[in-house]
């Protein structure tokens, strides 16, 4: 820029409050994201470990990847299955879990092989259960629910700032996708599949805002010494990726998640808000042999007349309710306390 600086759609309370979030409950690597689900605006975006400002070269190197952006998602990609049943008329689907399901010759298990027995979409939605969402992603099949995916931003990477591109992130194409194993390894955010927090936040918006989605924007305007300030020319793309109508039932899932299932424990106190946990499978072990898991925990609180969207990423963690889930209650509350004054 020729400017002097650059104004952001930053708000360095919200900022602070995620900052602080992450340190208080102990996220050493991970991240906290904040939007304003109307607008698309980065209201925050905090990460640990922190990074030296005046030296990035230097946190390029460093072993615990301050950069790396792109993760396994895991139980927060079933917002997007449930989106689908509901745009195809399947949110009547109904699936017995015992606790686990051969497919393909391959054993999936929901977590602690947890049988939840008869399962409705709210049920198995509020309980995360694996084994209702591998048979509805069946029954939907791979193309319609990776179509729902890209009109949600996976796959896609965001225009930030002159010449800054947000991490694509991975969105399995048709062929990886085709046989029943492969489903079954999407249907719950695994497999191939990797995003950022920030795509995962601009899908939850979608959800929060009636079901325009909006991609993220980071800068409003250049500004000169004197004060004065040239807009940017605005890179967010916006469009309609499913009804008003559509919006609102899934919402009310995302509320229920809050009286049953694995989001409870973070409810927050002082604001109506809606959420999903996810814990992730890696690949990946750790020098015992552990497998290192990722945590999420993705939802919005509504404040006022303003809905944010925040998602809290922790990297090796133990499950998204544990990890994450008080990370989301402290930073909507806090939100709610500075902003609905």
């Amino acid at each position: 820029y020729s400017k002097k600086g650059i104004r952001l759609t930053v708000d360095s309370e919200i900022q602070r409050i995620s900052e602080n979030a992450l340190h208080l409950y102990g996220v050493e690597k991970g991240a906290a994201v904040v939007l304003d689900a109307e607008t698309g605006e980065i209201k925050a975006m905090a990460s640990a470990p922190v990074f030296n400002q005046n030296d990035i070269g230097e946190s390029l190197e460093d072993e615990n990847s301050p950069f790396l952006n792109a993760y396994s998602v895991g139980s927060v990609f079933k917002l997007v299955v449930a989106l689908t049943a509901i745009k195809e008329g399947k949110e009547d689907f109904t699936s017995y879990c015992n606790g686990s399901l051969e497919i393909s010759g391959t054993r999936f298990a929901c977590s602690d092989s947890s049988s939840h027995g008869q399962m409705n979409l709210r049920k198995a939605f509020a309980y995360s259960c694996n084994t209702y969402f591998i048979r509805l992603a069946l029954e939907l099949g791979s193309e319609k629910i990776l179509r729902t995916a890209e009109n949600l931003g996976f796959g896609k990477s965001f225009l930030l700032a002159d010449g800054f591109y947000s991490s694509a992130g991975k969105l399995p194409d048709l062929s990886e996708v085709m046989t029943d194993g492969m489903l079954a390894n999407l249907s719950f955010g695994q497999g191939g599949l990797l995003a950022t927090p920030l795509q995962v936040a601009s899908c939850y918006s979608a959800v929060a805002n009636g079901g325009e989605y909006i991609s993220p924007k980071l800068v409003i305007s250049a500004v000169d010494s004197d004060g004065s300030e040239e807009r940017m020319k605005d890179s967010q793309y916006k469009y309609r990726a499913f009804s008003s109508e559509e919006s609102e039932k899934m919402k009310e899932l995302l509320i229920n998640n809050f009286k049953e299932g694995t989001c409870v424990s973070a409810k927050p106190d002082k604001c109506v808000a809606g959420g999903k946990t996810s814990t992730a499978e890696t690949g990946m072990k750790d020098e015992k042999g552990r497998e290192i898991l990722h945590s999420w925990f993705a939802g919005f609180a509504e404040c006022g007349d303003d809905f944010y969207t925040i998602v809290v990423f922790k990297e090796d963690g133990v499950s998204g309710g544990k990890d994450c889930g008080p990370v989301f209650h402290e930073i909507a509350d806090r939100i709610s306390e500075v902003k609905c004054k």
